[in-house]
């Protein structure tokens, strides 16, 4: 018997099946749980079943959701503690017109006249600090036929003023604000290059965001060691502010490299936070993490992930310099370029040295695992920075999606009978039929 499958929430035991995400309560006053157990399982095994995806090289690219990632600037004015591709060392660089126009006329001849196209600025640095060129691309964009369904845009918040914001309202964007929800925290880790704290100027530039209404969420990094993880994490609930929240990932130079054993202190943390939310959706109280709430809504509509994410099949992160990655995450290391704006896609690198997400059954540490298609086998590009490969399982992302992933189930359950409730602030409708049925 799998342990791992059974959850107890309030001395009930639970079945989850990881094939599915179907959640069924254990009978009443059972004897034997081995025996239903198995009977439970084999019933199970013999009706669920699933395509299976491989990657080929004329599939490469023909994702019909297209993600563009253009680097608008190297470089940046905050020097953060976590950074994980070291944006505050080395020249800064902005990127010119005409490179972007070179970098959009590649991407437009990669895009089909059906995909749905979101443009994403992120990267080596600040994006805001190159606005001059940021404001320009509506325009760019209408006169190459580029029909952008949203921009994203992830920022640290510093340089937003009004004309910004408004810019942002006017063309769709949705902008990501890094910012850590406990002044003291935020500027011990998100100091600007000068030492000069960066909290006053971050929370400023949001207000502004959230006063012309934009599509905005708060984005944060959780340290594994901190022992503030559930006060952060509250205090955007307090302060009703969207949210989203991920942990810090080990940089390409090994500038920031997280420990394992830290996670059990954010499990610790991490606990205290489900159990509070699980509290105020009881009450009828409307929770505030994006991510969360978002997570929840796969299990409940059972939204199996069976790869990591898209990158190489749909999207890629075109650089400075040119050249073509599948993420950011690996746009520092030149070993990991698969192609370049002259040159095109290389594909037969794409495969041969697996630069990209497989079906979470080719990994073997994924196999067994009870939330193999809840996480999808993970990020490929971390397991590519920690192990120089693809393949060997990043043991600390791997113990950070059992964390999460043990307690959303939990809270799933626990807060059933809340989102279900049309009438509740966090229900989530059923988005096909036969859902998850824990009664």
């Amino acid at each position: 018997m799998d342990k791992n499958k059974i959850y107890t929430v309030n001395k009930e035991k639970y079945l989850f099946f990881e094939d599915d995400l179907e959640i069924i309560k254990f009978p009443d006053n059972v004897e034997n749980i081995n025996d239903v157990f198995e009977e439970m399982t084999q019933e199970k095994n013999l009706l669920v079943t699933h395509s299976y995806y491989k990657l080929e090289k004329n599939k490469i690219g023909t994702d019909k959701n297209k993600v563009i990632s253009i680097n608008l600037t190297n470089g940046c004015n905050l020097k953060c503690s976590y950074c994980f591709i070291e944006a505050f060392s080395g020249k800064m660089q902005l990127l010119t017109e005409k490179e972007l126009i070179q970098k959009l006329e590649f991407s437009n001849n990669n895009i089909s006249k059906n995909d749905r196209v979101a443009l994403y600025f992120s990267g080596s640095g600040e994006p805001l600090m190159n606005f001059k060129l940021l404001k320009k691309i509506p325009a760019i964009c209408k006169k190459m036929g580029i029909k952008p369904s949203y921009y994203e845009i992830n920022t640290n918040g510093t340089l937003i003023t009004d004309e910004i914001a408004i810019f942002f309202k006017e063309n769709n964007f949705v902008v990501n604000v890094s910012i850590d929800a406990i002044e003291k925290q935020h500027n011990a880790t998100r100091k600007y290059i000068n030492g000069k704290d960066s909290y006053d100027d971050v929370f400023k530039g949001l207000s502004i965001l959230l006063k012309h209404k934009l599509n905005v969420a708060c984005k944060t990094v959780i340290v594994p060691e901190s022992k503030t993880t559930f006060e952060t994490l509250r205090t955007y609930e307090k302060k009703k502010l969207p949210y989203v929240f991920d942990i810090a990932t080990p940089s390409v130079e090994d500038y920031y490299v997280p420990q394992v054993k830290d996670l059990d202190v954010f499990n610790d943390e991490f606990k205290k936070t489900i159990d509070y939310l699980i509290n105020k959706s009881k009450k009828g109280e409307k929770i505030y993490s994006l991510k969360i709430m978002n997570d929840l809504s796969k299990i409940h509509n059972r939204q199996i992930k069976q790869i990591g994410c898209n990158a190489c099949l749909g999207s890629f992160y075109i650089g400075q310099d040119d050249n073509l990655y599948p993420c950011l995450y690996l746009s520092d290391s030149k070993e990991a370029s698969v192609g370049s704006v002259e040159k095109g896609i290389d594909k037969d690198k794409i495969i041969r040295n697996n630069l990209y997400a497989k079906h979470v059954n080719d990994y073997n540490n994924c196999k067994t695992c009870h939330i193999k298609y809840l996480c999808g086998g993970g990020c490929f590009a971390i397991k590519y920075i920690e192990n120089g490969n693809t393949d060997t399982v990043s043991e600390y992302l791997c113990k950070y999606y059992k964390i999460y992933w043990d307690n959303l189930i939990r809270m799933y359950i626990e807060i059933y009978p809340f989102i279900t409730d049309i009438n509740n602030l966090n229900h989530i409708a059923y988005e096909q039929n036969n859902a998850i049925s824990c009664n």
